[in-house]
């Protein structure tokens, strides 16, 4: 019964109009300041993993910055020494066990709709990576435009070793950033990447020290929000048309197999 209430809020906050920037929660922080919309993770005591009412309500900030003629680009973060442990499996189990039908529409709803709101937006999204990213909070950074990552930053996605499958459209998109090989190594193994591996690897664009980093950060994002909006949007309107349905596509297929 207590899963059911959870669908139904949700099923009513996926109808929040785009022209409405969501009310920050105790687990997602959500502000918008000078054109940019800033998403912080705060879910610090499981480690800013990630449920699915956050994929909803991170969505849905997303999905308002995208049409919002106010913004320009989306800020990701997160708060404390995670950037995201992924999904958190604990809260996920528990569901799974409770209310196993609620489950299945809650979980492939709220990831669809996450990932689809990363891929659909008109707008640059900027990450910046303040720890380590495991899991999704891994794989989502394939479907940013810009990332920047702190020295001690690490990578992992524990895809085999938590009985879990490879979410973001990662099963595409790592073996063209990081070449076949390497991309089976860290989905299949669990490779974990270092900080320079990813910048070498080009998967983020540069490191930031530790200390002032969400200063750092938040002006290499003004800096870009700061250029020309709409020749911004028009490049990479242009950059992602060529993927869009083959990413949507991609998404849907994954988020099956993780539902099983």
């Amino acid at each position: 019964h207590e899963w059911e209430k959870k669908k139904k809020a949700m099923e009513t906050s996926t109808r929040l109009t785009p022209h409405e920037l969501p009310f920050s929660s105790s687990r997602v922080h959500l502000e918008e300041v000078n054109q940019v919309v800033k998403v912080i993770l705060t879910h610090t005591e499981r480690l800013n993993a990630i449920t699915p009412e956050m994929y909803m309500l991170i969505s849905q900030a997303i999905n308002y910055a995208s049409h919002s003629n106010k913004v320009n680009l989306v800020y990701f973060t997160g708060f404390g020494r995670y950037f995201c442990s992924g999904n958190d499996l604990k809260y996920f189990q528990k569901m799974r066990n409770e209310s196993p039908i609620a489950w299945i529409k809650i979980a492939s709803e709220s990831m669809t709709a996450f990932y689809d709101a990363f891929i659909n937006c008109s707008k640059p999204i900027f990450a910046a990576v303040n720890g380590p990213a495991i899991g999704v909070g891994f794989t989502i950074l394939a479907l940013c435009d810009v990332v920047y990552c702190s020295p001690s930053a690490t990578f992992y996605a524990p895809f085999t070793e938590t009985r879990q499958s490879p979410e973001a459209c990662s099963t595409y998109l790592f073996p063209k950033i990081f070449g076949k090989s390497l991309a089976t190594e860290i989905l299949y193994l669990g490779k974990r990447l270092t900080a320079h591996e990813a910048l070498l690897a080009g998967y983020v664009s540069g490191l930031v020290d530790d200390t002032g980093f969400e200063e750092t950060c938040l002006k290499k994002a003004r800096e870009f929000a700061s250029v020309l909006p709409e020749a911004v949007r028009r490049c990479k309107r242009v950059v992602s048309s060529r993927e869009r349905k083959r990413l949507l596509k991609i998404n849907r297929k994954e988020v099956a197999a993780e539902a099983e």
